[in-house]
């Protein structure tokens, strides 16, 4: 009989102990959060030297009260951003520069933020977390199609193609004698920009230039690479030419453009791309100019008398 009271009054213990948790728990529920709308930076470089170098936390205290916000790792807590400050109700605003206690940088990864206020029973930790990425992303495979353009506006070899591979997804500008000259935006790993051989809408000179293609990621790391891209109109395969008076000479001309214009001692014409005859005259210095849509090519003839 004592056994069965027994079993009967534990039995009723549990059950008024399993209430009391159940009630406590639906209490917890109904107790107003101390802290909405949290924002926060979804990923950082504490090495970039941008705008994303720190985290950004963001959220509204609900009610005034003393305040402590780490940042967690796992169940490990690595900085402690403020302990026991009293704030106000409204509006506050944290940032972390990816350092820990001691003041070393924390190895790449997520982590995590904390809230304890004074009066609450409980450490809430926010729903948003961030990631600590401090490695540039790779642009690798870089290809400049066509290599030498020439942007006269006639619609041949106007522009290049500029193809990459990105280990990540990255923003990638690409920039020529310090300039932005094609702005990129968040795209494929693999793509091509188009670069139409200007610098803020003016075509450049003939020469050879440096195109870098910088790729920036979500978190502000930087990478750059390089690729060499010729500009010529118009070019002499030789600028000092050699010929015997009453003779003819060829030289060979370069261009993108279907037909050129030629200049040499008063008599002009046109003729295509290649190799280019002309009748030496008398003896004496001269100057062949060949020229396509206002770019020119100069070359200096040296006739010799005939003997």
């Amino acid at each position: 009989m004592s056994t069965r009271w027994f079993v009967l009054g534990f039995t009723l213990v549990l059950l008024a102990a399993t209430a009391l948790a159940f009630g406590r728990i639906e209490t917890l529920k109904l107790e107003t959060n101390p802290v909405a709308g949290p924002e926060i930076a979804p990923t950082f470089s504490p090495v970039c030297h941008c705008a994303q170098r720190v985290a950004t936390i963001k959220f509204r205290l609900v009610k005034t009260g003393s305040l402590t916000l780490t940042v967690t790792a796992g169940s490990k807590v690595v900085r402690t951003l403020t302990h026991g400050r009293r704030f106000r109700r409204g509006h506050l605003h944290f940032t972390w520069n990816g350092r820990d206690n001691a003041g070393k940088l924390v190895p790449d990864g997520t982590y995590h933020f904390r809230v304890l206020l004074s009066g609450e029973h409980r450490s809430i930790q926010l729903p948003t977390s961030t990631v600590v990425d401090t490695v540039p992303p790779r642009v690798s495979k870089v290809t400049a199609t066509p290599a030498v353009i020439s942007p006269d506006g006639d619609h041949r070899a106007d522009r290049t193609a500029l193809a990459y591979r990105l280990s990540e997804h990255a923003k990638v500008n690409v920039l020529v004698e310090g300039t932005v000259v094609v702005k990129g935006r968040g795209a494929p790993l693999t793509r091509s920009l188009y670069w139409p051989g200007t610098v803020k809408n003016k075509p450049l000179p003939a020469g050879t230039y440096r195109v870098t293609l910088v790729a920036t990621d979500l978190a502000g790391n930087v990478s750059r690479a390089t690729v060499a891209v010729r500009i010529r109109y118009v070019r002499l395969a030789r600028t000092r030419i050699h010929a015997k008076a009453g003779t003819k000479f060829g030289v060979n001309v370069d261009s993108d453009a279907r037909s050129v214009r030629w200049h040499y001692r008063g008599a002009t014409g046109t003729a295509k791309p290649g190799l280019l005859v002309l009748k030496a005259g008398k003896a004496g210095r001269h100057v062949l100019t060949v020229s396509e849509r206002g770019h020119a090519a100069r070359a200096v003839v040296l006739v010799s008398p005939r003997r």
